[in-house]
């Protein structure tokens, strides 16, 4: 049985998968800019005395600390301005065995044992190919988003994790502001 998907990019969803990718695929990058940024503040508390030695030290170590998503954020902005206000509409057939993928004028099937990682949030399913490349596909674009989930972990052999265990812990502030931080424009 057929299943149809789709997905309509906007910049907010490139971003959203940019940081998803680069918190589940990068955390080594995560732990030297966390690791950096709390030498930097730790150095400085110890030179408190020193006020141009403790802003030297101060700045750039919270910076790193409240900007941990800096790369993630980089990448969706160029992926975003490479597409030149055109981003991508994509859809999808999901089949027995594989799915077909269409966007820009671009066919690709993949079979579901060649997916790399499975992750979910409220909006949208995220398939990884690898580590470099992913795909998202709207829960509204689903008939029945559940039974696609089901079926899909059964012939993939792989489970679902929720985005949120791969994003960032206290320190994701721009999530408790409810806007992006790092933001280069």
């Amino acid at each position: 049985m057929d299943c149809i998907g789709e997905m309509m990019h906007t910049p907010e969803t490139i971003r959203r998968l940019s940081d998803l990718q680069y918190r589940a695929f990068r955390p080594g990058l995560r732990l030297i800019w966390l690791l950096i940024g709390g030498v930097c503040v730790i150095f400085a508390a110890q030179h408190s005395d020193n006020v141009l030695l403790f802003c030297l030290l101060m700045l750039p170590g919270c910076w790193l600390l409240l900007n941990q998503n800096l790369p993630a954020a980089h990448r969706a902005d160029k992926l975003v301005a490479a597409a030149g206000g055109t981003l991508p509409y994509t859809s999808y057939q999901f089949r027995s065995d594989d799915f077909r993928v269409s966007s820009s004028g671009h066919k690709k099937t993949v079979a579901y044992k060649d997916l790399y990682a499975l992750f979910e949030d409220r909006e949208y399913f995220y398939l990884f190919l690898n580590r470099q490349s992913g795909y998202m596909v709207e829960r509204t674009s689903l008939a029945d988003p559940e039974a696609w989930k089901a079926r899909l972990q059964k012939q993939s052999g792989k489970r679902f994790r929720k985005a949120g265990t791969a994003r960032g812990g206290m320190l994701d502030l721009g999530k408790f502001f409810g806007k992006p931080f790092g933001k280069i424009r």
